[in-house]
């Protein structure tokens, strides 16, 4: 799902987009006899822009088949997310999981304008190189769904993503110039790599944020966090 009216607080398009959220699980958990469902958010409650997973977790209503936790991140309980999940799911046996967490985003024009639906699983921490196992239903036995948002771009990609748009210029007034021409038979990926090399260590690791995104979270929580009541009370 894409669009930048995401940002907006607006109970009817909020409504709009949740529904929306709803179908596609019930979408890709049809096959599946589901009768307990654990919501996992991911990420630092203290840092705004990976604070979207908690937000959505206070925001779960919880029903006798709903089970909802926030397990922080390894700075602020010296435990791994994965082990404490695993922990959980050995416990509850969920049919299914449902995990929350923000994204870093490879083109700036989807930082908080895309929300994202998989059943592949998710790694936390992976979008800002900090790797931490994967939940997913090989390392947890249990089907997962994930819904990310991205919410951060690394200084590396916004460089990329200006200097495609200079070539394009630079291209389109002249078909002959060098610089375009030195980098057209360069893919997407080896451009990025490229710029990301170029940038100095006090820059590679940089990630910029919007400055309003206090409340793009706040917006997008309710969003999510309502997508996923409405699908768990149509299993209740």
């Amino acid at each position: 799902m894409e669009t930048r009216l995401f940002k907006e607080d607006d109970l009817e398009r909020q409504n709009i987009f949740a529904k929306e959220i709803a179908n596609h699980m019930e979408e890709m958990t049809k096959n599946q006899n589901i009768k307990k469902i654990l919501i996992v958010g991911l990420g630092n409650s203290k840092a705004t822009p990976d604070s979207l997973g908690p937000k959505v977790a206070e925001q779960i209503e919880i029903l006798p088949n709903v089970y909802c936790l926030a397990p922080g991140v390894l700075a602020q309980t010296g435990m791994e997310t994965f082990s404490i999940v695993k922990g959980i799911t050995a416990q509850m046996k969920p049919d299914i999981i449902i995990a929350i967490d923000s994204l870093a985003a490879r083109n700036v024009r989807r930082i908080t304008t895309t929300i994202q639906l998989t059943d592949t699983g998710i790694t936390p921490g992976s979008g800002i190189g900090n790797h931490r196992k994967g939940l997913n239903e090989q390392s947890l036995n249990t089907k997962v769904i994930a819904i990310g948002v991205p919410m951060v771009v690394s200084g590396a990609t916004i460089v990329n993503d200006t200097m495609e748009k200079l070539l394009e210029i630079l291209a389109s007034h002249n078909q002959n110039n060098s610089i375009s021409n030195i980098f057209k038979d360069y893919t997407s990926d080896e451009k990025y790599q490229l710029f990301e090399e170029l940038l100095s260590e006090d820059t590679e690791q940089m990630f910029v944020t919007p400055k309003d995104i206090d409340e793009i979270v706040d917006n997008l929580s309710k969003i999510i966090a309502c997508g996923i009541n409405m699908f768990c009370n149509v299993l209740k």
